[in-house]
């Protein structure tokens, strides 16, 4: 499906539609920071929401705390648009509690379904900073940089690294646009792994499954993924796949520690030896 942006002088740019599995930036820690996007047809987020071509939306979210947000529909077709910031909303920091509506009330453009038919997913990130999207979203000429969910969350995931982990957070809303008398239900997910450096061990629920990187079909549910490579502290994180939901985890390895012996003797034996004072 696509949806198009439109100025009240007739001018139109091209906005957000995604189809089936999409890849997903999560979080790998817990965060007290917590942000919610859905559509004006599926308040309650159960993912059924179904858009006949030619009809309006509406994209609404909301956060728990203060935080900049920015949002984007992966299209059907594979292409990604940016919703905020865009080139009529600049302004993407939300107050804690606050929920806005795009577009707004008398705003100057509007989103209207076009197609292509299949499922479209709005992904919402949240942070506590504003993000550097330079590399990523051009405002200005309302176009996202980079092509297609797995590139959209790689291109994400380096932009929120040098952040605290808790201070950041995603959320994803589905909906299906064309003339289908019900949303297909996908029966598995896929799960998609990397890590810095490349070549590490992958292990779904205590199983190695391969090395990085790695795209997994998974069945729906809790799953436990652990990275490890030699030489490094492994990497842990808990995942909950939707059924057609595509999952990215990405793993920056740290180093372990290096430790040595320092032997020491003297002649005379005997004598007190004092490390670090």
């Amino acid at each position: 499906m696509r949806k198009w942006l439109w100025a009240v002088l007739g001018l139109g740019v091209a906005l957000a539609q995604q189809v089936s599995p999409q890849g997903i930036l999560v979080n790998p820690v817990p965060t007290d920071l917590q942000v919610r996007v859905w559509v004006d047809k599926d308040p309650s987020k159960r993912g059924g929401a179904l858009y006949q071509v030619g009809e309006p939306i509406f994209i609404y979210v909301n956060v728990n705390q203060e935080a900049y947000v920015y949002l984007f529909n992966v299209n059907a077709d594979g292409r990604i648009d940016p919703i905020l910031p865009n080139a009529f909303e600049r302004d993407n920091l939300l107050r804690a509690g606050e929920t806005r509506r795009f577009p707004p009330e008398g705003a100057r453009y509007r989103y209207t379904v076009t197609g292509p038919e299949g499922e479209d997913r709005i992904l919402a990130v949240a942070s506590r900073r504003p993000l550097s999207l330079g590399e990523i979203l051009d405002v200005e000429g309302n176009r996202v940089r980079v092509q297609g969910a797995e590139g959209l969350a790689r291109a994400l995931s380096i932009v929120v690294e040098p952040l605290p982990d808790r201070d950041w957070v995603t959320d994803v809303a589905r909906y299906y646009v064309g003339r289908i008398s019900s949303p297909p239900s996908p029966a598995t997910a896929t799960l998609a792994v990397d890590s810095r450096p490349q070549g590490a061990e992958v292990y779904l629920d205590g199983r190695l499954q391969g090395r990085t990187p790695l795209t997994l079909s998974v069945n729906p549910g809790r799953h436990e993924v652990e990275v490890r490579l030699s030489g490094y502290q492994p990497y842990r994180v808990a995942v909950n796949p939707a059924p057609g939901e595509r999952v990215q985890v990405f793993a920056p390895l740290v180093p372990e520690p290096r430790q040595g012996t320092l032997a020491l003797a003297s002649t005379p034996s005997g004598a007190e030896v004092y490390l670090e004072g």
